[in-house]
């Protein structure tokens, strides 16, 4: 399937597509953080992960985050 189906079928509180090849869990997400002009996000495992977020979807995925903290 192509990302974006897979991504309508996720439930938009807990999944968030954060790079063109990736979708997050929001509950495993540590970390996130600017790099030059991308963002780079750190998700919780037995082995760390980090996942390249783009400069467009960063603003929403910091305001999501936020969000779901609460």
């Amino acid at each position: 399937l192509p990302i974006s189906q897979v991504e309508a079928r996720l439930d938009h509180a807990h999944f968030i597509r954060v790079h063109r090849s990736h979708i997050v869990n929001l509950e495993r997400v540590v970390g996130l953080k600017r790099d030059r002009d991308h963002g780079l996000i750190e998700l919780a495992g037995y082995d760390p992960y980090v996942v390249p977020v783009s400069r467009s979807r960063f603003g929403g995925l910091k305001a999501q985050l936020s969000l779901h903290a609460m």
